[in-house]
């Protein structure tokens, strides 16, 4: 796949991801104390109207795309119940998480980096800007797919 963003450019693949990148939210959003994962997760989903983010119709090809690979791993009678949520510029951002994936109850988090030399990270996945280039990508949606299944 076509990736536009400079290899070392991390705020360009969050911008090519979503449209934008956390140096354009509102630091606002990520003051305050942490109130645990959970909490946490409720306020990115109340803020999502703010991004100009629809969770169910990822609006960039890169958050698309994804969105569909994990979309086509999972149960077809309940597809619809997937949902796509951006945390970039939150406390949860701030925690490690860029992104989550919602399925039913269950919840699959990941973070966007364009580094290779990126190993600790808080998240379930991570997502390089060089997977997309490589089209590895379809196999990362797969593994949150699984997770996501996952009784």
């Amino acid at each position: 796949m076509t990736v536009f963003c400079d290899p070392t450019d991390g705020y360009g693949f969050e911008r090519e991801f979503c449209e934008f990148a956390f140096v354009d939210v509102d630091r606002r959003l990520r003051c305050g104390g942490w109130h645990g994962f959970r909490e946490e997760v409720k306020r990115v989903k109340k803020i999502q109207n703010e991004f100009n983010w629809d969770p169910k119709r990822p609006k960039t090809r890169l958050a698309e795309c994804l969105f569909r690979c994990v979309a086509s791993g999972l149960n077809r009678k309940r597809q619809e119940d997937l949902c796509l949520f951006v945390a970039i510029g939150t406390k949860l951002d701030l925690a490690g998480v860029d992104f989550f994936f919602e399925f039913g109850d269950r919840i699959a988090t990941f973070d966007l980096t364009v580094s290779q030399l990126k190993r600790h990270f808080r998240t379930n996945f991570l997502i390089r800007r060089g997977q997309f280039v490589r089209d590895e990508h379809y196999d990362i949606g797969r593994s949150i797919a699984r997770k996501l299944s996952q009784r």
